[in-house]
């Protein structure tokens, strides 16, 4: 069958769309806000503003500060988040928090969060923290940005780690964050929250079923406009497994890609809502 110009079809391409699974947060399960900065907290900006990636620009010194990056919990405010699966116990950390935190020359100004975890969404385990020194909390640890390629790993990422061993549960479905600023000095009014990813996420299932019935694809000649009738995640990959681009798009905000770079040849776009994947394969002409 000859394949036309900028028409895309399903392509059985599972071993590679595996890797673009989503391991950030991907729903709000349940929030409260409380007193104070407000931040964020309208329906324009959440709770998009803490699903997904960290904030594009963050870096250990510049933090997300803007309602499009983060939500203000307010005095006592939480917010709890659920993934594509369950966050699984294994060697090392399991998830982390990514608050606001920023390096200054005084230090690092952190506004703390504790942090708890739920397989039910009723009983929730909390992590051991200290109030007066804040460890064992969130919200300590500045993001890194700029070069950090895998958030995956604590050692690059930033922002605040926690083990699942640690209150010892197998598995969570759901993450927790609450304002701590109560046992800090006046200045600290809010914690914000930019995002949580889990770094041992059990895997979701890969299938073909019709997600593409969300998206619309327009390609032009140097570029590709995608608009989408739900949230989704949306990579793109060369044949040889190389992944090109990484995007999150929401309805009423189409996205436009900047394809003029690209060689001619064969690429794969990987879809996710969250809980299916599916490929796929675009000749660029």
């Amino acid at each position: 069958m000859q394949i036309k110009k900028n028409i895309i079809f399903l392509l059985s391409f599972s071993v590679l769309c595996a890797f673009a699974q989503n391991n950030w947060a991907t729903a709000v399960f349940a929030h409260q806000f409380g007193l104070g900065q407000t931040v964020g907290q309208d329906s324009i900006n959440f709770p998009k503003n803490v699903l997904g990636m960290v904030s594009p620009n963050v870096s250990a010194t510049v933090p997300a500060n803007t309602p499009n990056e983060i939500v203000s919990l307010g005095r006592n405010g939480w917010v709890a988040l659920s993934f594509a699966g369950n966050i699984i116990d294994e060697a090392g950390a399991d998830f982390t928090v990514f608050e606001n935190a920023f390096q200054f020359a005084a230090g690092i100004f952190d506004e703390w969060l504790i942090v708890s975890v739920s397989q039910d969404g009723n009983t929730w385990v909390t992590f051991p923290y200290d109030s007066l020194t804040g460890a064992g909390m969130a919200g300590r640890t500045p993001t890194n940005g700029g070069g950090i390629v895998n958030y995956l790993d604590p050692n690059q990422s930033g922002g605040d780690s926690f083990d699942l061993a640690e209150v010892g549960l197998a598995w969570a479905k759901y993450v927790k964050v609450t304002d701590a600023t109560k046992f800090q000095t006046p200045d600290k009014v809010s914690a914000e929250l930019d995002a949580i990813v889990a770094i041992h996420l059990q895997s979701t299932e890969i299938t073909h079923q019709s997600i593409s019935q969300f998206i619309d694809f327009q390609y032009k000649e140097d570029f590709v406009k995608v608009s989408v009738t739900r949230p989704l995640q949306l990579s793109l990959w060369d044949i040889n497994g190389k992944k090109l681009q990484e995007k999150e798009i929401f309805p009423a905000e189409p996205l436009t890609l900047l394809m003029r770079e690209l060689a001619t040849g064969v690429y794969i776009w990987c879809i996710s809502d969250g809980q299916k994947i599916q490929t796929l394969k675009w000749l660029k002409n």
